[in-house]
């Protein structure tokens, strides 16, 4: 198959290289799903959820492919918790 020389790769397109994302939702699901996406995008990963373990696995994941990433057990249905989240 032939490449055409106007082809542009979308990995150019989407690099995030050097951005830093914030992921709620992040131990499963979508929000999993777009975790992986940013990090192999090249973003530095912050990711949220109210599943602790959830995310400490998440996090190893990301590690182990070489992505910077933080983690934090935030119930997004407590404002105290988001402000406290905000506040650190």
């Amino acid at each position: 198959m032939s490449q055409d020389k106007n082809f542009v790769s979308t990995s150019g397109l989407l690099s995030q290289n050097g951005r830093r994302v914030l992921v709620t939702g992040a131990a499963s699901g979508i929000g999993k799903a777009m975790a992986l996406r940013f990090a192999d995008a090249g973003a530095d990963c912050l990711l949220l959820d109210i599943d602790a373990p959830g995310l400490q696995s998440m996090a190893s994941e990301l590690q182990s492919k070489g992505s910077r990433v933080s983690i934090a057990k935030v119930d997004l249905r407590s404002k105290s918790q988001i402000d406290a989240f905000w506040a650190e």
